[in-house]
């Protein structure tokens, strides 16, 4: 059987390489912004729905890319990105329902 420590390095090798695969992926669009005059980019996160208090949904990866953008000198928040929404399909009557919000990383330099 594994052991506790053995699976947390498995885990950890294997979570070093999504962090690195997520940074290869927005090193570009950093870079882009930066030759275009920028000062920051939004990065998708996630929807979440509003359920009386908000939370955070990052991942471990996320976190720990997070952790490395600002160890690189970045700024870098989490959190709601424009107004909110009700899906169609879960909309009442009287055009109430559960507020989906979009989730988003913001690098600033």
């Amino acid at each position: 059987m594994i052991t506790a420590k053995e699976a947390r390095s498995l885990y950890d090798d294997h979570s070093s390489a999504e962090v690195k695969a997520y940074l290869a992926k927005i090193d570009p669009v950093i870079r882009e912004a930066a030759k275009d005059g920028k000062q920051f980019v939004v990065l998708y996160v996630d929807g979440l729905w509003e359920a009386g208090q908000y939370q955070s949904n990052l991942t471990s990866v996320q976190v720990r890319v997070k952790a490395e953008l600002e160890a690189l000198g970045f700024h870098v928040t989490y959190g709601k990105v424009g107004n909110g929404s009700i899906p169609r399909g879960r909309m009442n009557d009287d055009g109430t329902g559960p507020t989906y919000y979009n989730t988003c990383l913001t690098v600033s330099w």
